[in-house]
C-alpha cells in the first residue's frame, strides 16, 4: 500500500468519525430540546388561562375557548378502572401537546374528565388541531387494542373581539360541548340556537318531576293492524308532554331527562294508570280492541313490588288483564338490573292474563338471550331491521329473526312499516301484526276511539 493510499484511508476514517460525532451531537441536542420542551409543556391553572384570556380580550384579539368532555363510562364497564385511567392519561397528554402547539395555546384540567383549552388559532387551524388530536387518539386506541368506546366532545366558543367575559365564555363552550353530546357529535361551535336549546333542556330538567305531578302529560295511540285483514286490533300508548312554557313535546325530548333523573318508575306507573283509566271508561265500546300496550323501562319491571303495583292499578280500574300488554323497552343491559326479579314479575302478570311484548327486537340491548330466558307473547321487530329488508343482507337477517320467533312460539309485530312493498314482504314472511306510518301515525285518543267504533 502506497503512502498516498494510506493517507486517503486515514482521511476517510477521520471524515466518517466526524460525521458520527456530529450525528450523535444532533441526537443529544434533540433529546435535550425534547426534555426541555416536556419540562415546559404542562397543564396550566385555570387562573392562568383567565389572565391570558383577559389579556387577549383587552387587545380585542380573537380567542377560542374549548370545553372538552371525556367520557369513559362504557370503557370502564368493559375493562378495569386502571385500563380506563391509562387511556384517559394518554388522551390528556395528546390533547396537552396538540392544544399548546398553537398560537397562545394553553390547556387546563377543569373538572373530573373535563379539560379547558384556550388559543388564538384561526378557524382552519383550530379545527385541524381537533382533527389531528382525534386521529392520534384513534391511532393510540387501535395500537392498544382497546374497544372503540371513547366519547370525547369538543365545545367551541370563538370570541371574536367581543366583550364576553371569561366565565361566560366557558359557559358557552360548555353548552356547545353538552349539545354535541346530546346530538352524538364530536365537535360543535356555540351558537345562540344551541344556547336556547340547552337552556330549554335545563329548564325541563329542573321541572320534569313537577310536570309529572301536575299531570301535564297526555296520551296518543298508534294503531296495530292484523296482517290478515288490515283491521285495527291493538294500540301502543305513546306519551306526550304539554309543557306550559314550550307546548307539546315528543318523547325524544323528555325521556332522556326522565332517565337521567331516575324517574323511570314514577313515570311508567303514571302513564300506565292514565292508560288504564282511559280504557276503563271505554271498555264497553271498544269491543274490537284486543289489547292496549304500554312501554316500561326494564328498571321499573325489575322493581321488587312491580307486579303488586301493576295488579293494584288494573284491579282498581276494573278492566281485564287480557286487555293490557307490557312492552319491555331495550333501555338498559340485563346485567344492570335484577333480571331474575324482572322475569318473576312478568310471569306473575302473565299468569293473570296480561300479555308481555319484547320491544325493539334486533336493536340496542334486546338480544336472542332474552328469548331464552322468558316466554314472550309477542316479539316486536325493530324498525331498523324493517328499513333494510330491501337488500339481500337485510332480508336474510329479517327472515331469520322471523324464523326464530316462530320456533320459540311467539307472535310477531313488525314496526316501522312505511311502504306498500314493506307491508307485503312482512305479510309474506308470516308476521301476524303490522304497525307503521304506511297505515297509521300516532293519533289522539279521541281519534283512535272513533277509528275503532266507526
Amino acid at each position: 500500500m502506497t503512502i498516498f493510499e494510506n493517507s486517503t484511508m486515514w482521511i476517510l476514517l477521520i471524515v466518517i468519525l466526524f460525521l458520527i460525532m456530529a450525528a450523535a451531537g444532533l441526537l443529544f441536542a434533540f433529546l435535550a430540546l425534547r426534555r426541555s420542551k416536556q419540562a415546559v409543556i404542562a397543564f396550566s391553572p385555570i387562573v392562568t388561562l383567565e389572565k391570558r384570556y383577559n389579556k387577549l380580550r383587552s387587545k380585542s384579539q380573537d380567542r377560542n375557548v374549548i370545553f372538552i368532555h371525556i367520557s369513559l363510562d362504557e370503557l370502564q364497564k368493559l375493562y378495569s378502572t386502571s385500563v380506563a385511567k391509562q387511556v384517559y392519561d394518554t388522551i390528556k397528554n395528546i390533547l396537552l401537546y396538540r392544544f399548546t402547539d398553537v398560537e397562545n395555546g394553553m390547556i387546563a384540567v377543569y373538572e373530573d374528565k373535563k379539560l379547558l383549552a384556550l388559543n388564538s388559532a384561526n378557524e382552519e387551524m383550530l379545527y385541524l388541531t381537533v382533527k389531528n388530536a382525534l386521529e392520534e387518539i384513534e391511532t393510540e386506541r387501535a395500537e392498544r387494542n382497546v374497544a372503540n368506546l371513547l366519547n370525547i366532545h369538543f365545545g367551541i366558543y370563538r370570541a371574536s373581539a367581543t366583550e364576553v367575559g371569561f366565565d361566560d365564555a366557558i359557559y358557552r363552550a360548555r353548552q356547545a360541548s353538552n349539545y354535541a353530546e346530546e346530538e352524538n357529535q364530536q365537535i360543535l361551535e356555540w351558537t345562540y340556537a344551541i344556547d336556547r336549546k340547552m337552556e330549554e333542556k335545563n329548564d325541563l330538567e329542573r321541572n320534569i318531576e313537577k310536570e309529572i305531578d301536575s299531570n301535564n302529560f297526555f296520551l296518543e295511540i298508534q294503531p296495530v293492524i292484523s296482517a290478515e285483514n288490515e283491521k285495527v286490533i291493538g294500540g301502543e300508548v305513546l306519551a306526550r308532554l304539554n309543557s306550559p312554557q314550550r307546548g307539546v313535546l315528543m318523547p325524544d325530548t323528555f325521556l332522556s331527562t326522565i332517565n337521567a333523573f331516575e324517574l323511570n318508575s314514577k313515570f311508567d306507573y303514571y302513564i300506565f294508570e292514565k292508560s288504564c283509566l282511559w280504557l276503563s271508561l271505554r271498555k264497553e265500546k271498544l269491543t274490537s280492541l284486543q289489547y292496549l300496550s304500554v312501554n316500561f323501562s326494564r328498571r321499573t319491571i325489575s322493581d321488587a313490588d312491580f307486579a303488586k303495583r301493576i295488579s293494584e292499578i288494573v284491579d282498581r280500574s276494573k278492566i281485564p288483564y287480557s286487555s293490557l300488554a307490557i312492552e319491555i323497552l331495550e333501555d338498559v343491559k340485563m346485567s344492570d338490573i335484577n333480571a331474575e326479579q324482572m322475569f318473576a314479575n312478568l310471569k306473575t302478570l302473565r299468569d293473570k292474563g296480561m300479555r308481555v311484548f319484547l320491544d325493539d327486537f334486533g336493536s340496542g340491548y334486546t338480544s336472542f338471550s332474552d328469548l331464552q330466558n322468558f316466554s314472550f307473547d309477542i316479539v316486536k321487530i325493530d324498525r331498523s331491521i324493517i328499513a333494510n329488508i330491501d337488500n339481500e343482507k337485510g332480508m336474510f337477517i329479517f327472515r331469520n329473526i322471523v324464523h326464530l320467533a316462530k320456533q320459540v312460539g311467539t307472535e310477531i309485530v313488525c314496526e316501522g312499516i312505511e311502504t306498500k312493498e314493506q307491508s307485503q314482504i312482512v305479510k309474506d314472511a308470516g308476521c301476524e301484526m303490522i304497525q307503521g306510518f304506511y297505515y297509521y301515525h300516532p293519533m289522539p285518543t279521541e281519534q283512535f276511539e272513533k277509528l275503532l267504533t266507526a
